[in-house]
Formats: structure tokens, sequence, C-alpha cells
């Protein structure tokens, strides 16, 4: 049986941060259906910018 904690689990180790390339730890996803993942550092940094820019925004952790 697979849980959702699994699933996040198995999720934040294939996803890597698009501007870094370490551990995937916030998704944001774009109107239009494109999306991003970002670490911590660098999800808290662009976080307020991309829900501006209207991402949903959402912690993987």
């Amino acid at each position: 049986m697979v849980t959702a904690a699994m699933e996040r689990s198995q999720l934040l180790d294939e996803q890597r941060c698009d501007r870094c390339g370490a551990r995937g730890a916030v998704h944001a996803i774009a109107p239009g259906g494109r999306d991003l993942v970002f670490c911590a550092h660098h999800g808290r940094e662009y976080a307020e910018q991309l829900r501006a820019d209207g991402f949903e925004v959402s912690d993987l952790n």
C-alpha cells in the first residue's frame, strides 16, 4: 500500500531545484500548466513573485 507520505517522499527524491539542482521542496504551477520545482531556499526566495504572477505554489515537505 502506497501512502501519501510515501508518494510525497518519492516525488522529493526525484525532483530537483530548477535553479540550483538541490532536492526539490517547493512546486509551482503556472496558470497554463507549466511547472517549476525549487529547493526550500529558492522556493522562499521566489514564492511571493511566483504567486503574484499567478502560479499556484505548494510546499512538497
